[in-house]
């Protein structure tokens, strides 16, 4: 069996970072690729690189849009494919030249409806591997969703995936969340797959650059989307004692983490935000201190944040002026 798959390349003003990416794509081992390029609007000089490639290889479809964001852009692609599979690659990144001969070749082998690998991330002087075991998983339903709330292996972005088609083909990214929109993508679409396996080698390269997501300027959005998105996952397992206590955890994890964060950041405008976050703990009381899901830890945090605000916050202020002398590198 040689299943299609369909590469959704998503590229608003890439033209520095775009030939590299497409470059890995199309010179990849497995050649059944359908490559669909959705420029979001660019007004650099993409356009005329996705023609050009597009001009030398009959397996790219392009399409030209307004910007509207990186999820609609996504979402266009999706209503386009026709692949056995879908895939997404980010137009900044790259890819290991075999990584979908080995994504389907474990899809195939085990009749999988995902199909994964692990990544790693570029920084100018640093490539840090997530996590290069080489360990491969089979997952059921069940231990799949557990092991994407958990992240302790999969990444739960979608680059480094194939999708079975029939999987994914009312599954659409929600445009108004503009962080952690993959992560939700990903709950939907292992909910729904029976079947997933993991190869944990590095196959995806996500280039950390000025300007990516990681590294872009500190909004709203960039605070409340994960909280969001986290709310949304634990509501959705509410009632699944299997699955509820994973996501319940990591909903409590990402609300301390963002506090943290807003706490560093010393930002004048994150008083609401926090007091959401408070108020969001104060609601979780009983199952934080439930020992069994909430660790030693989380439940410190947590107790600290709710009852002696100021004293986290000076804390945390004292860490992260430390860590953030030790840690400051230049992205390029």
């Amino acid at each position: 069996m040689n299943p299609r798959i369909s590469v959704v390349i998503p590229v608003y003003n890439l033209e520095k970072y775009l030939e590299r990416c497409l470059d890995s794509v199309i010179n990849q081992t497995y050649h059944n690729l359908e490559i669909i390029i959705v420029n979001d609007g660019s007004s650099d000089g993409s356009k005329k690189i996705i023609d050009s490639y597009a001009s030398r290889d009959s397996r790219i479809i392009t399409i030209h849009k307004e910007n509207s964001g990186v999820s609609a852009a996504r979402n266009m692609g999706l209503n386009i494919a026709t692949g056995d599979y879908i895939g997404f690659v980010d137009g900044d990144d790259i890819i290991e030249l075999n990584m979908y001969e080995i994504l389907a070749r474990n899809a195939v082998e085990h009749n999988a409806d995902i199909s994964h690998c692990g990544y790693q991330l570029v920084k100018p002087n640093e490539v840090i591997y997530y996590h290069n075991t080489k360990e491969k998983i089979v997952m059921n339903r069940l231990q799949g969703i557990k092991e994407l709330i958990v992240a302790t292996k999969v990444e739960p972005g979608t680059v480094n995936k194939i999708f079975k088609s029939s999987v994914v083909k009312n599954i659409r990214m929600d445009s108004k969340i503009k962080y952690n929109e993959d992560y939700l993508f990903n709950i939907e679409a292992f909910d729904k797959a029976k079947k997933s396996v993991f190869e944990d080698l590095p196959l995806y390269h996500y280039m950390l650059r000025k300007g990516s997501a990681v590294t872009s300027n500190v909004n709203v959005k960039k605070f409340t989307d994960p909280l969001r998105v986290n709310h949304m996952v634990t509501e959705l397992y509410k009632d699944n004692k299997d699955i509820y206590p994973y996501a319940v955890s990591r909903e409590v994890n990402t609300n301390i983490i963002t506090y943290r964060s807003l706490s560093s950041a010393s930002k004048n405008d994150s008083s609401n935000v926090k007091k959401q976050i408070k108020d969001t703990l104060k609601s979780y009381k009983a199952v934080i201190n439930n020992r069994s899901i909430i660790s030693k830890k989380l439940r410190l945090q947590a107790q600290c944040i709710v009852n002696a605000p100021l004293v986290y916050d000076a804390a945390v202020n004292t860490i992260f002026k430390a860590v953030s002398k030790k840690n400051n590198y230049k992205v390029d």
